[in-house]
């Protein structure tokens, strides 16, 4: 009963989310209202002020909407819409991208030798060592 209680809820938020963002009521998210209404998402490794950090936040946001958009339409609609609702999509997003600017060798996993590396990177000095 909770399961679908909270399936329920979902679909309620994403319902909301979309009507809130569908700014030309044609029932769907488009890819300019995805970037008005939910460019929060972008995920940022640079100064946001740069002109990097804009180009970084466009392909962001491109590329959250590609993930979102499954059926391949150009548009969200409100299922698609429902991990971004329910913040399940944000996490995951914000967790592949941490993992993704860590993993060097691009096997999906970071490394001890990898978040050294990072961490050094980040800092910028000799602070840490194995």
């Amino acid at each position: 009963h909770r399961a679908r209680q909270d399936a329920s809820q979902a679909r309620a938020h994403a319902a909301a989310d979309l009507k809130a963002a569908d700014d030309n009521s044609d029932g769907r998210v488009s890819r300019r209202e995805w970037e008005k209404h939910f460019g929060w998402l972008a995920v940022r490794s640079v100064a946001p002020d740069s002109i990097e950090a804009q180009a970084e936040e466009r392909q962001s946001n491109a590329a959250a909407f590609t993930a979102l958009d499954r059926d391949g339409s150009g548009h969200l609609d409100a299922t698609e819409l429902e991990p971004v609702s329910t913040g399940e999509f944000y996490h995951r997003w914000v967790l592949e991208h941490a993992v993704g600017s860590v993993d060097e060798d691009g096997d999906g996993h970071v490394h001890l030798e990898e978040a050294h590396a990072h961490f050094h990177r980040l800092i910028g000095h000799e602070a840490l060592s194995l």
